[in-house]
């Protein structure tokens, strides 16, 4: 007898290593500095040397280079590694001088490359948890396909990496509340580690430390509800309920409280450590409050334009691409690269996202309808109460597995990209990379639903047809 075997491994093994291939062949080309490849590969080499200024901000600085103390080290911590491994850290004093040689950017940009493409199977690995493998895998060929997370997975800049780390924070977050009380602090450290290593990478990390508070604080005041509200079917709501561990578990405030100290301290020592090269080249303390000030006055100050900069809200529409290099291979062929999506995922995302914001409402409607008592004639006037005993009602009828998932999906979206709105600084369509896991979610459940139900529909008609 043949034993079956299980193809859906098969399928994310070949669709992760197809999007490393895809990201890391010619990766070296073009053997230029690219876009903001001048400031964090540049750095990434004084890091590869133990060189102390490649921290320091008050150094003088070739025309045409600049050191990148203005984001945390993790991401050219990634790429000094490979620099060690692949090439020969150097130090440039021009663009030009010494000449780039193809291993050296392919040193800068492999990290990259890896980050970009373990974020394809992250987003497979979340889909499948959520909700189904097709789900999972449907997400995970539009990102691995994207041409804005293709181009961020070839250059030696931050953003695919801080990318991989804030997407897999929300996967930890996601399997810290199906799973609490189970393996609480496990999951809780590893939440704080991924979490930590996306602020390490790029400060807006902040975005994952905020939901992920947001999601825990709700975590316990839904379950607290649960136990102060005198429910008459409270057994139906604890089969329905997402988070659905023992109603038993301790949900107390004291528990909040210890939760979010634990979490704050990893992330806080995730944070510091990975400063850890800056601490033994012998900075102080007052030197590393010395350089968070200076970032902050960089950033709150930044006065700079540029021509291929956008406003947030025109990110999903694509309004303004950025052009990233532009010049010539080794045979004389002209290369541009520009930063920009792909109107067939992103616009059916934003379908996607439209569909299940105008669906959850309309079921939080038919829930809250079913709070209401029916109404009462009072003289001339018909009178409806809103009685509280029937709140189970709404809890039951609109906080149910799958709205509370897509729920979870809708805010990792908006809250990847819509804080940019009230940003100071310059922004470029790239920003929204790390928003782009959760719209290409949300488009594979909505293309896996839709072709559920079609499915069903064609039976059905099946049927009637054959009676």
């Amino acid at each position: 007898m043949c034993r079956r075997i299980d193809y859906k491994p098969v399928l994310v093994f070949l669709l992760v290593a197809g999007a490393f291939i895809f990201r890391v062949h010619r990766i070296e080309i073009p053997v230029a500095w690219v876009f903001d490849e001048i400031y964090h590969a540049y750095t990434a080499e004084f890091y590869a040397l133990n060189d102390p200024r490649g921290y320091e901000w008050w150094h003088q600085i070739p025309q045409g280079l600049a050191l990148e103390w203005l984001h945390p080290p993790v991401e050219k911590l990634l790429m000094a590694v490979s620099i060690r491994v692949f090439s020969k850290p150097t130090i440039y004093f021009s663009q030009t001088d010494p000449p780039l040689d193809a291993k050296t950017t392919f040193a800068w940009r492999f990290p990259t490359a890896v980050c970009t493409s373990l974020t394809v199977l992250v987003i497979v690995l979340m889909g499948i948890r959520m909700f189904n493998f097709w789900v999972g895998f449907l997400a995970g060929i539009f990102y691995a396909v994207d041409p804005l997370a293709f181009v961020h997975g070839r250059l030696a800049t931050s953003d695919g990496i801080f990318t991989f780390f804030s997407t897999l924070a929300f996967y930890r977050l996601y399997i810290f509340l199906v799973d609490y009380p189970h393996k609480y602090l496990k999951n809780l450290l590893l939440l704080g580690l991924c979490v930590g290593l996306a602020v390490s990478t790029k400060f807006t990390g902040v975005f994952n430390i905020f939901w992920s508070v947001v999601f825990i604080v709700g975590l316990f005041i839904y379950r607290h509800l649960i136990r102060s509200v005198a429910f008459a079917n409270r057994a139906q709501l604890e089969k329905s309920a997402v988070f659905h561990s023992a109603f038993r578990a301790d949900y107390s405030m004291d528990k909040l409280f210890v939760t979010l100290i634990i979490l704050a301290l990893t992330i806080i020592n995730v944070y510091l450590f990975s400063y850890l090269q800056w601490w033994l080249q012998g900075h102080t303390w007052q030197q590393f409050y010395e350089l968070h000030n200076q970032i902050v006055r960089y950033h709150i100050g930044l006065k700079a334009t540029h021509p291929f900069s956008s406003h947030p809200l025109s990110w999903p529409i694509m309004q303004k691409p950025v052009w990233i290099f532009t010049g010539h291979d080794e045979f004389g062929n002209e290369l541009n690269i520009w930063s920009t999506g792909n109107k067939w995922t992103w616009y059916g995302g934003l379908v996607a996202v439209v569909y299940f914001v105008g669906l959850l409402f309309a079921r939080l409607y038919s829930a809250v309808g079913q709070g209401v008592e029916p109404g009462e004639l009072k003289g001339n006037k018909k009178v409806t109460h809103f009685n509280l005993s029937n709140i189970n009602k709404i809890f039951v009828d609109f906080l149910s597995p799958n709205n509370l998932k897509t729920l979870f999906l809708l805010a990792a979206y908006f809250g990847m990209f819509l804080p940019w709105v009230l940003s100071p600084r310059i922004m470029f369509i790239y920003h929204y990379l790390p928003a782009l896991p959760f719209l290409f979610l949300l488009l594979a459940l909505g293309l896996v639903d839709f072709a559920y139900n079609l499915s069903r529909w064609i039976g059905a008609v099946g049927v009637k047809k054959s009676d």
